[in-house]
């Protein structure tokens, strides 16, 4: 059963802001809005805000039915999955993040959404 990868993203970013967290364009909106950085600067950076090399994997089967943590607890809905990433992210101590769904990984016949935290 297949499930969107973008509405974890949205989930899972929600959750890490209910948290106490600030995604990467809020956090450069905020820096132009008190001027700390001009327009330029907020085009350029946006919107990784420098961190486009800076994330780990997480690597969640595409089909619902399979999806699982890496030590195998089952992730049975989109808010699951969702939940799964954010935990990790909440765990940072930096509150600036951003996630995002860079594709599908396929090894051993299986096949996985890759979500990038970016932190």
């Amino acid at each position: 059963m297949a499930y969107s990868p973008q509405n974890v993203v949205s989930l899972a970013t929600a959750k890490c802001q209910a948290g106490g967290m600030i995604t990467t364009q809020q956090n450069l909106q905020n820096h132009l809005n008190d001027g700390s950085i001009t327009q330029e600067e907020y085009n350029e950076y946006y919107p990784y805000d420098g961190m486009e090399g800076s994330y780990y994997s997480v690597f969640v089967e595409t089909d619902l039915n399979k999806a699982s943590t890496i030590d195998g607890q089952r992730l049975s809905s989109e808010d699951a999955i969702a939940e799964y990433i954010a935990s990790m992210l909440l765990l940072e101590t930096d509150p600036v993040f951003y996630i995002s769904y860079d594709g599908v990984y396929t090894t051993g016949g299986t096949d996985y959404y890759e979500f990038r935290c970016h932190r």
